[in-house]
């Protein structure tokens, strides 16, 4: 038999980054350059910070390829 229980807690509907940059001028963050079925696995922090933040986003993304 399986039992489910409410989950206790704030659920987050976006990155922590965002509330950190709560009054911030602009945010800057890097990214790992995961690309295709990486991303769409594990979707993109770097994006979601971009689409919700209060402030501009900088992304600096790696010079080479992903490794």
């Amino acid at each position: 038999m399986v039992s489910l229980a409410p989950a206790v807690g704030r659920v987050r509907r976006h990155p922590p980054e965002v509330d950190q940059a709560e009054g911030a001028d602009m945010l800057v963050m890097g990214s790992r350059g995961h690309g295709g079925f990486r991303r769409a696995l594990l979707g993109s922090v770097s994006r979601q910070v971009a689409l919700h933040a209060p402030c501009p986003v900088t992304i600096i993304r790696p010079d080479g390829p992903a490794g």
